[in-house]
């Protein structure tokens, strides 16, 4: 093809358009003069740390980040945040946390990296649990 013969091509769109039906005994609703709540969500019941955090995991890699960086590795339930499982692990052992890492792994299962604040925390949390 030569330049001079390509032109721009318009491309067409077709779609369709439904019209709304209103049926002959059609009812609008009613604003009701009742006052509605602003606290629509029923909050939940406290939550136990043990529901949460699952077992301690203790594979070779596991075991080295425990010894090397001070962070112990959780498998925990899916459905439980980052927040929610800092503040499990902080109920269950009684020591802070610096941060948690989360990652879902090829298994489907919620792996946590939770790097603790005092050095050596990590090391007495796993001889506590038998991980060592």
């Amino acid at each position: 093809m030569q330049r001079a013969f390509i032109k721009n091509l318009l491309q067409i769109y077709f779609y369709i358009v439904f019209a709304k039906y209103k049926s002959d005994n059609f009812i609008p609703l009613k604003m009701s003069t009742e006052k509605i709540s602003k606290k629509s969500i029923i909050s939940k019941p406290n939550i136990i740390p043990q529901d949460i955090i699952k077992n301690i995991h203790t594979s070779e890699k596991a075991m080295r980040n425990v010894e090397m960086y001070n962070t112990l590795v959780f498998i925990v339930d899916k459905k439980y945040n980052k927040r929610q499982i800092k503040n499990a692990i902080i109920k269950l052992y009684n020591c802070p946390v610096a941060k948690v890492n989360t990652m879902i792994d090829f298994k489907g299962r919620k792996k946590v990296y939770a790097k603790m604040k005092n050095d050596g925390d990590a090391i007495k949390i796993a001889g506590q649990a038998g991980a060592i």
